[in-house]
């Protein structure tokens, strides 16, 4: 509103206007307003005035217009005793500004309704002169507001992303907060003339369902993972990929699917587990079911579960596969050359082991099964337990000179 020059204050024209037509002869500036003819007009930290702006510029805008030219004429013709233009009268008790509205003449400013029609620059003083006299007074809202409304977005946008699970929940929370903040910042500026800050609390906002959509999918991804890794040990890990892959949790229910099943058994583990203190045993058998099940999943076979010292596993389920019977056989081979020779195995002072395996290609039913408490995935029907019934056929037809038993 001021301008200093030395140790003398300028005014602005629309506030030398407003000093002149008020008869104003003392101004004092005090913090963050200055006291006029016995008003205080507030102004910024940085002394600046907030304009309030009354609508577009131009001839069709908020404030009259009129062309120098007919005025000139309508002053002659006044002079001359002739009917004017325009009368003079039209100009009794106003304040008039003069000042150029052709774009050529370069006084088109920028403000907020430039958009609509070009804003000649005298216009912005006549506002300012306008707010003075009608008292438009446009104050903004301190800081501390700005950093509660910050906060408090940031804070509601988090809890909400971390602690609800449904996503859309989330979103009516966090868009009912920006029509709130809007609704505020509206009425603010509407009824109260104050400034509100609006863009500075919902870029919080956007930044804070970011950042924790962010954080959210990679604690996710790393639950997942975690997830994965854990239960990939009791379970193979397609069937976990399975769980994952789907919105719903599992329940009891299966399908029905062509595959192939594989049963093996250690040929008297009875007598072997007689003769062995129990951590040889249990190392003896950890080692086994180890190779046993790499074989098997290095050919997308699935471990369904330890049975003693047996191992039941499908191919082709629960991810279908068109090759799941050589997959199953070539399993069955590699887990007989290798319970033969394997260095770990057949170390020193460990009983030597015969494997008996039994295939079985055909329809099953693959999914489920339990309660509602406890569920296994597994597969049933009779090409199981015909699987079942030919490992079990290796206890007569094992050929004693390879002690190698493979029934398909």
């Amino acid at each position: 509103l001021m301008l200093r020059y030395g140790s003398t204050y300028f005014p602005q024209l629309g506030v030398a206007a407003y000093v002149a037509a008020q008869r104003i002869d003392t101004m004092t500036i005090l913090d963050r307003k200055v006291r006029m003819g016995g008003i205080d007009i507030p102004i910024d930290q940085d002394g600046n005035f907030l304009i309030m702006w009354y609508g577009k510029g131009g001839p069709d805008g908020c404030f009259s217009y009129y062309s120098i030219g007919p005025l000139i004429t309508s002053a002659r013709d006044e002079e001359q005793g002739k009917p004017p233009f325009v009368p003079s009268g039209t100009f009794k008790d106003k304040v008039v500004f003069v000042g150029a509205s052709a774009a050529g003449l370069f006084d088109i400013k920028t403000t907020p309704f430039t958009r609509y029609e070009p804003y000649p620059g005298m216009e912005i003083s006549a506002t300012i002169l306008s707010n003075l006299l009608h008292r438009d007074f446009l104050v903004r809202a301190g800081d501390i507001w700005a950093i509660m409304a910050i906060l408090m977005f940031a804070f509601t946008t988090s809890f909400s992303f971390v602690f609800i699970p449904r996503v859309r929940t989330v979103m009516i929370i966090v868009a009912s907060s920006i029509i709130a903040w809007l609704a505020v910042c509206f009425a603010a500026f509407a009824w109260n003339d104050v400034w509100v800050p609006l863009a500075a609390p919902l870029s919080s906002v956007v930044l804070s369902m970011a950042a924790s959509a962010i954080i959210s999918y990679q604690t996710e991804r790393k639950a997942r993972r975690r997830l994965k890794s854990i239960f990939g040990r009791y379970v193979s890990p397609s069937v976990v990929s399975e769980i994952l892959s789907k919105d719903e949790d599992p329940g009891l229910g299966g399908k029905e699917l062509h595959g192939t099943v594989l049963f093996t058994d250690i040929k008297d583990f009875t007598t072997i587990s007689e003769r062995m203190s129990p951590p040889d045993l249990v190392a003896l058998l950890n080692d086994y079911f180890s190779i046993a099940t790499d074989v098997i999943q290095r050919h997308e076979g699935m471990l369904d579960k330890y049975l003693g010292d047996a191992i039941m596993a499908l191919f082709g389920a629960p991810l279908t596969s068109e090759g799941h019977a050589v997959q199953a056989c070539l399993s069955a081979l590699q887990i007989q050359e290798l319970v033969a020779h394997d260095n770990i195995l057949n170390m020193e002072g460990r009983p030597k082991l015969i494997t008996r395996i039994g295939l079985n290609s055909g329809p099953m039913v693959v999914g489920n099964v339990g309660s509602d408490r406890r569920l296994d995935f597994t597969a049933i029907g009779d090409t199981v337990n015909l699987a079942s019934r030919l490992e079990g056929a290796n206890k007569i037809y094992l050929r004693p000179e390879t002690a190698q038993g493979i029934f398909v």
